[in-house]
């Protein structure tokens, strides 16, 4: 095995830590990574040069240049698809279910793919249908409105209550719920829409833990769901920690 080169270990290592922390002033990197400031300035202004790293002019603190964030850009609803399809077969053929994968557009919930059971390994059936009322009372809806920065979230629980689609005391319910579905990665939806539908969401995140998109697979009819629901949650809890390490 090759002796590793320092300079490159260092490099390395300061993007790793810029990636979490951004701002980060060559004070707290020395600290941090053991790395005198005058090693640290003349490899982190390097990094800036080649726009791996970026030095803001006021503030002096570093941040991930523009460079990486172009490499890491987002996936699109195609390449994404493509990607979780073969995860979802699983899920489809093992609890004999259909599962969608949705993302977020426009504040609302945006269905790009459906995957039926037992079909062959090939791209499921795609659908296109858009609607803002799924997202606050459903699943799929509430996993991607946990996402929502605190601000945003505020404006959009307004518009619920001043629209009259949810009241004053509903709005704090859902509210706390997001708060939970947030921390958990996993949302429900128990005959919020119809007393015969029950529904289970968990995001599909990315390496820095952000939620890119849900699958979520909806029962019908069923006499006693609970345990099925519980189970189809564990399994795709699974799978999105998989997906994890896969996703920018």
């Amino acid at each position: 095995m090759a002796k590793p080169i320092r300079s490159v270990a260092r490099a390395s290592s300061i993007l790793d830590y810029l990636a979490d922390r951004p701002e980060a002033k060559l004070s707290e990197l020395s600290a941090h990574l053991n790395i005198s400031k005058t090693t640290l300035f003349g490899i982190a202004e390097t990094l800036c040069q080649q726009g791996f790293a970026y030095k803001n002019p006021i503030s002096s603190g570093y941040s991930i240049g523009p460079k990486l964030i172009t490499y890491g850009q987002p996936l699109s609803n195609d390449q994404l698809t493509r990607l979780v399809h073969p995860y979802l077969q699983v899920v489809a053929n093992e609890f004999h279910e259909a599962i969608f994968l949705t993302v977020l557009q426009d504040q609302r919930v945006h269905y790009i793919a459906k995957v039926d059971a037992d079909l062959p390994p090939k791209m499921g059936e795609v659908t296109n249908t858009t609607s803002d009322s799924f997202l606050y009372n459903t699943a799929a809806g509430k996993t991607l409105l946990s996402t929502f920065l605190p601000a945003e979230l505020t404006v959009y629980l307004d518009q619920l209550e001043q629209t009259g689609k949810l009241t004053e005391t509903e709005v704090r319910k859902l509210n706390r719920e997001l708060i939970k579905i947030r921390q958990a990665n996993l949302a429900y939806d128990l005959g919020e829409q119809a007393p015969n539908v029950n529904c289970v969401s968990v995001g599909i995140r990315n390496y820095r833990h952000e939620v890119l998109a849900s699958m979520a697979v909806v029962l019908i009819d069923e006499t006693d769901p609970t345990d099925k629901l519980h189970a189809l949650a564990a399994r795709m809890q699974t799978i999105s920690t998989a997906l994890e390490t896969r996703l920018v």
